[in-house]
């Protein structure tokens, strides 16, 4: 994310506790993080239209996978879980607050 978006998100810690999957067994990882408070520009509806996603997720060089849960990749970046509700439409822009990225 921070790469990607320049966003200031802080890995603060990383706890071992027992699966929230009801059909795992044993412990998973589950990392404790921090980020910036972002503000809405709109409080009624803080979340950008699936159109500003795309427009947003567009401009930063992305291409939409279609058959994917809302996927996007660039290159060797892929991004998963690009919903309305993981992004904040504020005064500044669309800003992704909880994207899943990995590298292929």
């Amino acid at each position: 994310m921070n790469e990607i978006f320049r966003s200031d998100i802080r890995l603060e810690g990383l706890l071992m506790r027992k699966s929230l999957l009801i059909t795992a067994n044993g412990h998973q990882p589950s990392f404790v993080i921090s980020q910036p408070w972002w503000t809405a520009m709109d409080q009624k509806s803080p979340h950008p239209s699936d159109n500003e996603i795309d427009d947003f997720m567009q401009n930063v060089g992305f291409t939409k996978q279609q058959k994917s849960y809302f996927g996007w990749i660039k290159e060797d970046i892929v991004i998963i879980d690009a919903r309305v509700d993981n992004f904040i439409k504020t005064i500044e822009g669309v800003v992704p607050v909880d994207l899943v990225i990995c590298r292929s």
